[in-house]
């Protein structure tokens, strides 16, 4: 998973991979969004019940959701692009990161 060659991203879970691993882009992007399925079902993380308090950690867990989200969007902007524009697509997809961003840069900061 890459966005061009000076960005390389590593998955790493602690669960099946336990390091830092290359995994290709499909795969690191399936990673990603089924970890934060997992977090976000996470009564510990993300309580349903309005009592209970969330985690002590709670910005940094949101911190790292929201840069490897961002990893996926660097991904598609360098190598999928034109694919995007070829489509029509090229507005929706600025749609949705400049959503992204101003909500991430408005209510956390964020490291990329």
């Amino acid at each position: 998973m890459t966005a061009g060659p000076n960005y390389k991203y590593y998955w790493q879970d602690n669960d099946k991979y336990k390091k830092p691993t290359m995994l290709p882009a499909p795969d690191y992007i399936s990673n990603v969004m089924l970890w934060v399925e997992g977090m976000l079902n996470d009564e510990r993380v993300f309580p349903s019940d309005p009592a209970a308090s969330f985690p002590k950690d709670f910005q940094k867990i949101v911190q790292n959701i929201f840069k490897r989200l961002f990893r996926i969007y660097a991904h598609i902007y360098h190598h999928h692009r034109d694919d995007i524009k070829h489509i029509g697509n090229e507005e929706n997809l600025n749609s949705s990161f400049r959503h992204f961003m101003y909500y991430t840069t408005k209510y956390f900061k964020t490291s990329h």
